[in-house]
């Protein structure tokens, strides 16, 4: 495998393949995309490029996961660093939709407002 458990792939193949199955997933979900669909439309003329890449599907989404997880933690270091220690009233604006009892009110909450 050409895939190291962290950060970027270390191939192009292997990231064209992980930035294509990414695509895919989103549009069609875990379950919608085969791992023949992938190599395909990344170019790939071998079908059995994704297990050789990353071992399987399932390994394919936890190399999606650690790609996309360093920028996720340096976007969240960034957002922690702009609140006030102790400024509830600066971080209740982003939460409180969800804390409505009407599910109009937080659409994107998804059944958080309906949970409490």
């Amino acid at each position: 495998m050409s895939t190291p458990t962290q950060g970027a792939p270390v191939t192009a193949t292997a990231l064209q393949l992980l930035l294509t199955a990414e695509r895919l997933f989103a549009e069609h979900g875990f379950a919608g995309v085969s791992l023949r669909q992938i190599a395909t439309e990344a170019g790939s003329a071998n079908n059995s490029a994704v297990v050789y890449h990353f071992g399987s599907k399932e390994g394919l989404v936890g190399a999606i996961f650690a790609y996309r997880l360093p920028q996720l933690m340096q976007r969240r270091e960034l957002l922690k660093a702009r609140v006030v220690p102790g400024d509830l009233h600066a971080r209740i604006p982003s939460v409180q939709p969800c804390l409505s009892r009407d599910p109009r009110r937080a659409p994107s909450c998804g059944d958080a407002g309906r949970r409490l």
